[in-house]
Parts: structure tokens; sequence; C-alpha cells
């Protein structure tokens, strides 16, 4: 903290004591065709072993695992499916954001959706 005092009165700033909350979407994936929940689970095994799903209300169902914060919630309605990848508001840890983004890419590429990370960028494969 010391250091980010410093560094903002050299450059007549101001220091914040915390930086901005992590979001709590961290990727989602749109349009393409639904994904049985069996199939899903059985998709990210190796990313999030132990995914268990719940149905929470009418077309909503959330994917979690006690080996990860990051949960996948389903909306399911007549024209469309979307598959949000987030954690609990304020949950920070190394990892996170590119556990959601590998996790998006693979729904994508079951269900030939797009995903996009919390910006809105679509996420590509790398490498």
């Amino acid at each position: 903290m010391a250091l980010a005092a410093g560094l903002a009165e050299r450059l007549n700033g101001t220091v914040h004591p915390r930086g901005p909350e992590p979001p709590a979407d961290l990727a989602e994936v749109t349009g393409g065709r639904p994904i049985p929940v069996a199939e899903l689970v059985a998709a990210l095994a190796g990313e999030l072993p132990g995914l268990t799903a719940h149905a929470v209300a009418g077309g909503i169902t959330v994917l979690s695992c006690g080996a990860s914060p990051v949960e996948i919630v389903v909306e399911e309605d007549e024209d469309e499916t979307g598959y949000s990848v987030c954690v609990d508001d304020g949950v920070r840890g190394p990892g996170l954001a590119e556990t959601a983004r590998r996790v998006a890419l693979t729904i994508a590429a079951r269900g030939g959706g797009t995903a996009r990370d919390h910006n809105g960028f679509l996420i590509h494969e790398t490498g």
C-alpha cells in the first residue's frame, strides 16, 4: 500500500485501497443448441470434477462442484439456451478467469454457440 501511495503522490493522483470487485459473471455462451445436462457434466469433468446439477426454477439449472467456486447457470426457454459461467460475488482466486474461459470454450464447442468474456469480447482458442 505504501508503494501505491508513493506513486499516487508522485503522479498527482489518488490511492484506492481496493481494486474493483471481480465480476460475478466471468463468461457466457449464447446461441447454439441445447446441451443435455448429463453431456455437459461429462464434457466438463476434466475441468470441474464432481460437477452436479441442481434445478433452481423453471428453465434454470445450476451446475456446481465442491472443488471450484466456478458455477454454470443454464437458462433455457422455448427460443434459446444460454450458459453463464460465474462465481459468487467477491470470490477471488488464481486461475478463475482462465478456468471460466476454458469452460465457456468447451460449452461453445459442444453446442455450437458463441463464447464471450465478462466484457463481451469473443473468447477464442489460443495456442
